[in-house]
């Protein structure tokens, strides 16, 4: 049902994206986004599609994924940044709904997906962190249907 995603991210100092505008690369040499947003006197440079065989509990980020992240970014940035100029990384993981016709995960929705199984479970998979209200509200709102339920239960929340 799921595609596992991880996105890798770096910090740098401000110095390489003066200023408080951010940046978005929508195409870079394999077909990923490159961002850089300013954040408390740091840059956070990343990009959020690198297929994943099996999802891990502490998602590391890779040797490959920081060289992609500098090589690109040096295309945009006011000076060239270096491993020796990262300050951390983090990687995380994201759930996709794995279609039937992506090839890789970039060309995969980054939209929610509510299923109900014959037996009436309730399945909210897929989505984004920065939607996870939406989802909330979205699933609540198909089980009050499913269920019969009055939604004025639901008024005071």
């Amino acid at each position: 049902m799921l595609a596992v995603s991880q996105g890798a991210h770096l910090v740098l100092p401000k110095e390489f994206l003066p200023g408080t505008t951010a940046l978005m690369v929508p195409k870079t040499s394999d077909g990923r986004v490159l961002f850089g947003i300013p954040w408390h006197d740091r840059l956070i440079l990343g990009t959020t599609d690198g297929a994943v065989p099996e999802p891990v509990e502490e998602p590391r980020i890779q040797d490959h994924e920081i060289s992609f992240i500098l090589s690109e970014a040096a295309r945009y940035l006011a000076k060239d940044p270096t491993e020796s100029d990262v300050l951390s990384c983090y990687a995380g993981l994201r759930p996709l709904v794995k279609p039937g016709h992506a090839s890789s995960t970039a060309g995969i929705s980054r939209e929610h997906t509510l299923l109900v199984s014959s037996s009436g479970l309730v399945t909210i998979t897929g989505g984004k962190w920065t939607t996870y209200r939406r989802m909330g509200e979205d699933c609540v709102n198909r089980v009050t249907e499913l269920g019969g339920f009055s939604t004025a239960a639901f008024s005071n929340c």
